[in-house]
């Protein structure tokens, strides 16, 4: 089933504190960290050449932690990864083709991200729009029938359309196997947001930067779109992201989770209730829940269950005739309801 049983919200502690703590960079302090010592996988830096810097004060570290792993008992001679309840995803099944730009690692797994940056990036971002894809990975959504790659899909055409055209950039991920656990694929939209804001903010809090540039009452919208699991994916994230946002400046910005879109999404209507509480962090925000009616993988009554238990004002419920689980006969509509929502 593409439903998970167990919501993630009970989690949210530790998904702050991906939020939170970040990765920094352990020499010059940088948020933009995307690479990990390979031995203990846990110093980080944002390049080699600060890694090599920091080789001597790390060096006694790295081996104690190594040393310590390694009188673990085990009955096998291979490395043990650091487990989850479960493992992060099925690794027998490598996702849908993706080329990703990066690969940005959360905990012992990683989430592959493709970027699309707007012509006066980070100046002039006021929006950020992560796309998350079903539980077989991949571009996403409105591939042509029978294949699991298309140029043409809907994220790869509405993305770069999105930042040509507005003030937004957009980060497209996929989960480098099938069948993601919940938590790690919330925790790796959590990452990519927290590197989408470094990057819109970091480098216009510059000593050096114009005067024009800084980040002083400057305000970024952020929003959520997800296709089937990636649906939960995106309410999840949103709900961890309106929290922490709430609470923290970047660099002098302000960001706030404006909205989120499902298309159908594989939620569990159920979790609008138990976590009601933790929704009031989203009432300033916009809920746009999309289901196609022929849809066999997740009945359409899922999403009209949730729309109807979602504790937020502004939400809206769209059904898409002879709309399968794809969607592929559905893409023009879509790409213009999603133009509009994410620019008004």
């Amino acid at each position: 089933s593409v439903f998970d049983s167990q919501p993630c919200s009970a989690s949210l502690d530790r998904l702050l504190g991906i939020m939170e703590t970040g990765l920094h960079c352990r020499t010059c302090k940088s948020k933009k960290s995307i690479l990990r010592c390979s031995a203990c996988k846990d110093a980080s830096y944002c390049s080699k050449q600060c890694q090599k810097s920091d080789w001597q004060a790390h060096k006694k570290e790295c081996q104690a932690r190594r040393s310590r792993e390694s009188e673990t008992p085990s009955t096998t001679s291979k490395p043990q990864r650091r487990s989850f309840v479960r493992p992060d995803y099925d690794e027998t099944q490598p996702s849908y083709p993706f080329s990703a730009e990066l690969d940005l690692e959360i905990g012992t797994s990683k989430i592959g991200v493709i970027r699309h940056l707007c012509p006066g990036h980070p100046r002039t971002t006021r929006t950020i729009v992560i796309f998350f894809p079903g539980v077989h990975g991949g571009v996403g959504p409105c591939r042509t029938p029978g294949s699991n790659f298309s140029e043409d899909a809907l994220y790869p055409t509405l993305a770069p359309k999105l930042a040509q055209n507005y003030d937004i950039d957009c980060y497209r991920c996929s989960w480098p196997y099938m069948r993601p656990r919940l938590e790690y694929a919330i925790g790796g939209g959590c990452r990519v947001l927290q590197m989408a804001l470094n990057d819109t903010t970091s480098e216009c809090s510059a000593p050096n930067s114009p005067a024009d540039d800084t980040n002083e009452a400057r305000h970024l919208r952020v929003f959520f779109v997800g296709h089937s699991l990636g649906g939960m994916v995106a309410v999840q994230t949103a709900l961890v992201a309106a929290a922490h946002c709430a609470s923290t400046s970047f660099s002098g910005a302000k960001a706030e989770v404006v909205g989120f879109c499902t298309l159908n999404g594989a939620i569990d209507y159920r979790i609008a209730m138990e976590y009601e509480d933790d929704f009031q962090a989203l009432q300033s925000a916009r809920a746009f829940l999309i289901a196609g009616d022929k849809d066999a993988v997740v009945p359409p009554d899922a999403t009209e269950m949730f729309y109807k238990a979602l504790p937020m004002r502004e939400k809206r419920h769209l059904v898409l005739a002879d709309g399968e689980h794809d969607l592929f006969t559905c893409k023009e509509r879509l790409l213009t309801e999603l133009e509009q929502f994410l620019t008004s």
